[in-house]
């Protein structure tokens, strides 16, 4: 993995759009084992992943779907779930394995804030993060998150996975 950083340019030169169909190989070939499909979509959908079966989940109202584009190129997924009068939340954030490190989570997290403010400033915005995940926490922290304390085990069978909630605050 190249970890180089990319120009503010380069990154300026993306754009976060409401995933459609098309989107879904960038999807099917990132999430390519049960662990890994397990720690993006916790039991919401069976490996392997079937296109049907997620944007059936993704179809449901209160979630809203988005990836970020450089030109035709897919470079990361994320969505906005959102509980009228709750909360919203950042959910299944997935860089595409080429661009991690690159400062592409930063922006889709950015994106992803900025269009849940848009729905409902007044909700607060959580994301959870499997605590071993430093760099995924260090990305949501640079954009505003911190954690609040609260901390579950997300349970794969035998696997489990110490997860923290994080709290968007502003940056």
């Amino acid at each position: 993995m190249n970890s180089e950083k990319l120009s503010k340019a380069s990154l300026a030169n993306t754009e976060l759009v409401p995933y459609d169909a098309s989107c879904f190989a960038f999807l099917e070939a990132e999430l390519d084992s049960p662990e890994i499909l397990f720690q993006a979509m916790a039991t919401t959908i069976a490996y392997p992943v079937e296109q049907s079966a997620f944007e059936a989940f993704i179809s449901q109202e209160h979630c809203a779907p988005f990836v970020l584009k450089q030109g035709k190129q897919i470079i990361a997924y994320g969505d906005i779930i959102h509980e009228k009068g709750k909360e919203q939340r950042l959910c299944r954030l997935i860089v595409g394995h080429e661009f991690r490190g690159k400062g592409y989570g930063k922006v889709l997290v950015n994106g992803l804030i900025k269009k849940a403010l848009e729905k409902d400033p007044e909700l607060p915005i959580f994301l959870y993060v499997i605590d071993s995940n430093t760099s995924a926490k260090g990305c949501y922290s640079s954009c505003g998150f911190e954690a609040t304390g609260v901390r579950f085990d997300l349970q794969n069978g035998e696997l489990s996975y110490p997860t923290v909630q994080m709290k968007y605050h502003g940056n």
